[in-house]
């Protein structure tokens, strides 16, 4: 059953980079409490006996966030299937704490064949150490004095057995930035061509089943400028460029993010930024080229909504807009 891909309003996490600060202490300025998503209604025409889009769109609850106090303490995740307008809670995230550090991340759902399981997080001092999740996947962290400097994967990737389509990579807290393949597929599906190398290439830049990743890291200020993904199961290096808006990120801080089970989403990385993207160019080699852009509107210095088109090869793809709101 195919599902419209629903993602949290983009918008890059920042931790602070002070030495009297720590990693996994979330205290965001302000609480985020729903997150929303326009989507494509649809109707069943018993005539044709399936559901076809009425050229409308809705609104829908896509992150429930549920807080004791000052604590984040459980993510509800919802999806919305575009192919027969079925609409339901699917994942469910529950984050434990060594006081008001983030320790462990909890994931279940309802699919048999989605990621169940954990993320732990190891510290050392003041900075993030390492990830591991029960799949086997380890995320290490290096540091340049104060500032991240490198990522490294190793592991499985794809969740287990499972092989992960890049689109199902973006959950809950990932940014909207690398679904490469929405932006093939959106731009015109009529390119039978053109997507098959686009798809083919995307998926030279992963690695499926056992391997190791790493990720260099480069600056502007505060924010990660670029990101360059290299490994023996890439053919060519993917690199990652990015802008961002001078505004306040509401995630600051927030060290959860699913897509930290597939290291080359980007995503990860751009948990240390201090700002919101407003563009993401990708790179796979001299041949393939990607852009997102996004825009956004804001409660003063707080994003509200976000707006978000994809470009491959000249075409763009239908916006896809996001609402966040705030306790």
């Amino acid at each position: 059953m195919k599902k419209l891909l629903l993602v949290v309003i983009s918008g890059a996490l920042m931790l602070p980079f002070t030495s009297c600060k720590k990693d996994g202490i979330y205290t965001p300025g302000k609480k985020i409490d729903k997150i929303y998503q326009e989507v494509d209604e649809v109707v069943y025409d018993g005539d044709e006996d399936e559901y076809v889009p009425t050229g409308k769109k809705k609104t829908v609850l896509t992150e429930n966030w549920l807080w004791d106090g000052n604590l984040l303490k459980e993510q509800e995740e919802y999806y919305y299937d575009e192919d027969d307008g079925d609409y339901f809670l699917d994942n469910r995230y529950q984050f434990t704490y060594d006081k008001n550090r983030l320790v462990r991340v909890m994931m279940t759902c309802e699919e048999p064949t989605c990621f169940h399981g954990s993320w732990v997080y190891a510290y050392n001092g003041n900075k993030l150490d390492k990830i591991i999740n029960d799949y086997g996947v380890e995320i290490s962290f290096v540091y340049d004095k104060n500032k991240l400097s490198e990522i490294n994967y190793s592991g499985s990737y794809g969740g287990g057995s499972r092989s992960i389509a890049p689109a199902e990579v973006m959950a809950p807290l990932a940014m909207v930035l690398d679904n490469n393949v929405f932006a093939c597929l959106k731009a015109d599906e009529t390119l039978v061509s053109e997507l098959a190398a686009c798809v083919s290439n995307t998926q030279k830049a992963r690695v499926g089943g056992n391997g190791s990743i790493k990720i260099a890291l480069e600056w502007k200020g505060k924010n990660i400028s670029q990101m360059t993904f290299s490994s023996p199961g890439m053919s060519e290096n993917y690199v990652m460029t990015m802008s961002y808006d001078k505004k306040i990120n509401p995630f600051r801080g927030l060290l959860f993010n699913m897509s930290l089970n597939y290291a080359t989403t980007g995503a990860e990385a751009l948990m240390y930024s201090a700002n919101n993207v407003t563009e993401v160019t990708y790179t796979i080699g001299s041949a393939y080229t990607y852009t997102t852009t996004i825009e956004y509107e804001y409660d003063g210095q707080y994003p509200t909504k976000e707006t978000q088109k994809n470009t491959y090869n000249g075409l763009t793809s239908d916006p896809m807009v996001r609402y966040i709101h705030y306790k």
